[in-house]
């Protein structure tokens, strides 16, 4: 998963890129100035759509792993409340 919006260009311009590495790495900065204004937002959309399954990814795997080492009868409260914050971060995520 790229990191930064930048790496996602990089990606998305190797997927359309017909040529050697060489070529490929001189070539990004030529097809990032021939991108139009419309294509750009639809990059930026599709990158955010990315990050936001992704997080969505890990606080389901954070929850889980909570949800799984929890024992109520331990009295561990916070992480009660850990889950619940994350299940509402993940409702205003979707």
């Amino acid at each position: 998963m790229e990191k930064t919006f930048e790496e996602f260009l990089m990606y998305k311009h190797a997927e359309q890129h017909i040529g050697t590495k060489e070529t490929l790495v001189d070539g990004f900065n030529d097809w990032l100035i021939g991108l139009e204004l419309d294509e750009i937002i639809e990059y930026a959309d599709q990158f955010s759509i990315s990050r936001e399954q992704k997080i969505s990814k890990e606080i389901d795997k954070l929850i889980s792993e909570k949800g799984q080492s929890w024992d109520p009868a331990s009295g561990l409260g916070p992480d009660v409340v850990l889950v619940d914050d994350l299940e509402v971060l993940k409702k205003q995520l979707s």
